[in-house]
Formats: structure tokens, sequence, C-alpha cells
């Protein structure tokens, strides 16, 4: 369930985008990847089985690119540039502000 409804967002947010358009409206979502936050204290009880052996840390530090999750501040200014005025034009993405975590997956799925 939770895959289908993180699939639907990106969905929703294309096939919406032309409809408010005509109400001069945009619609954009924003898709981060693990962020340092206090309820990720808890993602650990939440653990795939084959992975409970593996460190916490280390295994969302190899979600990114840069080695480290996501702060708070990075997603909020992704935030802060799709509600500006400068992105009056675009509508009908979803903005990854992952660290390169997408491009990673893509990357490994290419070699496998």
């Amino acid at each position: 369930m939770y895959a289908e409804s993180k699939a639907a967002i990106p969905a929703m947010v294309r096939n919406l985008a032309p409809e408010l358009a005509e109400g001069n409206i945009t619609i954009n979502a924003i898709a981060p990847s693990a962020t340092a936050i206090r309820v990720a204290a808890y993602a650990p009880n939440y653990i795939h089985p084959a992975l409970v052996d593996v460190p916490f840390e280390s295994l969302m530090h190899s979600m990114s690119a840069f080695g480290r999750l996501g702060q708070p501040h990075e997603i909020a200014v992704v935030v802060a540039f799709l509600v500006s005025p400068d992105t009056s034009f675009i509508t009908g993405i979803t903005m990854a502000a992952a660290g390169a975590d997408a491009h990673r997956r893509c990357e490994q799925r290419e070699r496998s």
C-alpha cells in the first residue's frame, strides 16, 4: 500500500496540472529521500527483516550519493522555490530532493 500511495502522488500531480492550469493554478510535488527528522529515529523498527543486521546509519547513508541524510532545511528550500513567483510556468512535476538516491537506484538496476 505504501508504494502505491507514493506512486499515486506524481500521477495525480501530472493529471491535475492541465485542469488546474485553466484557472492559472500550478500543482507540483516534492519527493524527498531519507531526511534527518525526529521520526527517522523510529525507522529501525520498520526495517525489512533481510536488513536487520545492517547498521541503521549505514543503511540510511548508503541511500544518498552524498553519504548522509537530507536536512529539513534542504527540503524547505525546494518548497520555497516551488511556491515562488519564479516558478509560475512550472506545473505537473514531482521534484526530487533526494541527494541523488534515485539516480543511484537507477544505475544499480541498469547493472543488474
